[in-house]
């Protein structure tokens, strides 16, 4: 079921954050019309998982490249998120050697039409008993601290002013919580049983949190890698949508994203 992520690696002094963010709404696929290629080979008996996409700059990275940047935009946005796409290494060569035919406006219409259909796809996908057990054994085995025992309850809402979502992943969100009831039921049931299974689901959110606000991450560049996780760091995107119900899930229940 999981798909362990690559190690991230620096790209033209592309923070790792910013290229998990542009990896993790890209749902890892090929942003160009029609392609939508699966940008990791899977793991073999003798080498890891791959990354083969490319994170393609929009403006240029240099002043001599393709599209250049207008004097207006600010030269340490180069290398964010709003300014980079994931394309396949075709499409990046073929995109980066007509830049007249794909111009910046273009480039900017195609990642928001692909981040769209991988919303649309979230909001549509069926998960059943069997992928939610799939995370929620993941997520278990990945249990590495003890469980709070704070639980401040911070509505919806104020989670994600504070945290100052993008549009994307607000549309993540609202996707999450419209199928959380499922795993309400679930973890319900098994709570019967062990009343302390919620709190031990818990612990590797958490644990996994807890990390990203030490590296001084914040809003999106922590939902998106904890989705990730919470997914298995499957491609599928059953177990997506399935990661992501179990993240909201935790969302309307304790300390995630209160500061």
């Amino acid at each position: 079921m999981t798909n362990l992520p690559p190690q991230a690696r620096r790209s033209r002094s592309i923070l790792p954050s910013q290229q998990t963010k542009l990896w993790g709404l890209a749902a890892s696929r090929c942003a160009f019309p029609g392609c939508r290629s699966i940008l990791v080979l899977p793991r073999t008996e003798t080498d890891p998982h791959a990354r083969i996409g490319q994170a393609a700059h929009i403006y240029a990275y240099s002043k001599d490249g393709p599209r250049p940047k207008p004097d207006n935009f600010p030269a340490e946005d180069i290398n964010k998120y709003e300014n980079l796409i994931l394309l396949c290494a075709n499409h990046h060569l073929e995109v980066d050697n007509q830049p007249n035919n794909y111009t910046a406006e273009y480039l900017r219409q195609l990642k928001a039409d692909h981040e769209s259909w991988v919303s649309e796809r979230l909001v549509t996908q069926e998960f059943n008993s069997a992928d939610l057990e799939s995370i929620i054994t993941w997520l278990a085995m990945e249990s590495t601290i003890e469980p709070s025992t704070s639980v401040h309850l911070v509505a919806p809402q104020d989670k994600i002013r504070l945290n100052e979502f993008s549009p994307q992943v607000r549309r993540h969100v609202g996707t999450g919580l419209a199928r959380e009831p499922e795993v309400r039921t679930y973890v319900a049931d098994r709570a019967r049983l062990d009343e302390k299974y919620p709190e031990r689901l818990l612990q590797s959110l958490l644990d996994r949190y807890s990390n990203f606000k030490a590296d001084n991450l914040r809003g999106d560049d922590i939902f998106v890698p904890l989705w990730q996780f919470a997914s298995g760091y499957s491609l599928d995107f059953n177990y997506k949508v399935a990661g992501l119900a179990v993240l909201m899930y935790f969302f309307l229940r304790c300390e995630l994203f209160e500061s």
